[in-house]
């Protein structure tokens, strides 16, 4: 018994349409069209993700998984090490950004802008508390400081803080208010504080709960007047400028969490300079000092802002039927 075997087509043989073609020519022109694959094209194949490319990477070596082309790992790796896109933060500014910053706008002309730090020191019998109190005076009432040499564009609301000679306190604002006519009236822009924040303590008299206990009475300040510095940082080494940076952030926190300027009233040494590290110097804005050479004289030994102002004579005038003085301004 024979079987009938039928032979494959040879399609190099026969031609297009051939009756021994039983699949007909256009299955064998798609094949002949189609060119066989090359090791080397691999552009047919699905192009990894980065993603695959990272995994690839990161794997190790004893673990398979996809060959990835190197051409794509290498697109990959550069895209994984591309830096994220730049967000400035607002501390950064530009060259632009600083030409177009307004200059301070004073709280007091030749003293303070907002934010500053400034300081006010001279030796016992120079006057220096009584030249804080007549600065804060014109502030609240919005009228010009030092006989009229320092602007003060409107009213300010100023917090006084002291511990040291309080109970003396009352009698030089009565003084102050019979010179300038203010007894009978309210200032509602001035604030006295009977404690001053230590601020060189972490503690509940520390300069967080200080703030914290002066934004609860919603006095809002434009400036702080700390009288004095000696009073405030008890504990510290005021010659350690380790300590003094402690202090010195006590104020920065102060300032930045009342949205204020901070006035300094401080103690000068035997020579007549200012006690304690010179860090003081470097971080104050205005320094200013009251001195006493024939006569009461207040200068400007340092003006972060502009030029220092000139020397001004004053004199401490008796006022209150004798019991305090007032500064009147040569």
């Amino acid at each position: 018994m024979s079987e009938n075997i039928t032979p494959m087509p040879d399609p190099s043989n026969d031609g297009p349409n051939s009756p021994d073609d039983p699949f007909g020519d256009a299955m064998w022109a798609g094949i002949n069209a189609a060119p066989a694959p090359s090791p080397q094209d691999d552009s047919r194949a699905p192009a990894p993700s980065p993603q695959d490319a990272q995994d690839a990477q990161q794997r190790p070596p004893w673990v398979a998984g996809v060959i990835v082309p190197p051409a794509a790992a290498q697109a990959a790796q550069d895209d994984s090490q591309a830096p994220a896109a730049a967000t400035r933060p607002p501390w950064v500014r530009s060259f632009q950004d600083m030409l177009a910053q307004q200059p301070p706008q004073w709280l007091i002309a030749g003293w303070l802008a907002p934010g500053d730090i400034g300081m006010l020191y001279g030796t016992p019998g120079t006057g220096k508390t009584f030249v804080a109190l007549d600065i804060a005076i014109s502030a609240v009432l919005g009228k010009a400081a030092g006989g009229g040499q320092w602007a003060i564009p409107r009213p300010l609301r100023v917090a006084y803080a002291t511990s040291e000679g309080l109970s003396g306190l009352g009698g030089r604002l009565r003084a102050i208010g019979q010179r300038r006519g203010l007894l009978g009236m309210e200032l509602p822009g001035l604030a006295i504080c009977a404690q001053l924040p230590q601020l060189f303590s972490a503690g509940d008299d520390g300069a967080v709960a200080w703030a914290t206990a002066v934004q609860a009475a919603a006095v809002q300040p434009d400036i702080v007047i700390l009288d004095t510095l000696h009073g405030a940082t008890a504990g510290a080494d005021e010659n350690s400028a380790r300590d003094m940076g402690v202090v010195l952030g006590s104020v920065r926190y102060i300032r930045d969490a009342l949205g204020c300027a901070v006035l300094l009233v401080h103690h000068a040494n035997k020579a007549g300079g200012y006690r304690g590290s010179s860090a003081l110097h470097g971080a104050v804005d205005l320094m200013a000092r009251c001195e006493s050479d024939d006569g009461l004289r207040l200068s400007c030994e340092k003006l972060k802002d502009g030029a220092p102002w000139q020397p001004q004579n004053f004199r401490l005038s008796a006022a209150d039927g004798g019991a305090s003085a007032v500064v009147e301004w040569d």
